[in-house]
């Protein structure tokens, strides 16, 4: 289970550091790569800010608090496909 939280950061991380680079201007954003062990089946990824980060994948729904990565919902009948961040306290999923 960490091996697959910490691959998802480090896709988020990745994926939010290519996104933001010209959005935050330079290199002072709160982002670290962190190493890859395993693999995960990361599906999608959105963030409202650098402290709500929603990501799915593998059937699971992972929160990001700008610090650590959490599992916020696990093993899921159907798998989200999708997640969409309408603001700090809001996020949606959709499932295929």
């Amino acid at each position: 289970m960490r091996e697959s939280i910490r691959c998802i950061a480090a896709a988020v991380a990745l994926v939010l550091l290519l996104a933001f680079t010209g959005a935050c201007g330079g290199p002072d954003w709160p982002w670290v790569f962190q190493t890859v062990e395993g693999s995960a089946s990361l599906l999608s990824v959105s963030a409202a800010d650098s402290k709500h980060v929603w990501a799915v994948g593998g059937g699971h729904i992972y929160f990001f608090d700008g610090v650590s990565w959490r599992v916020e919902v696990e093993k899921l009948e159907v798998e989200p496909q999708d997640v969409a961040a309408a603001d700090a306290s809001h996020a949606w999923t959709a499932a295929g």
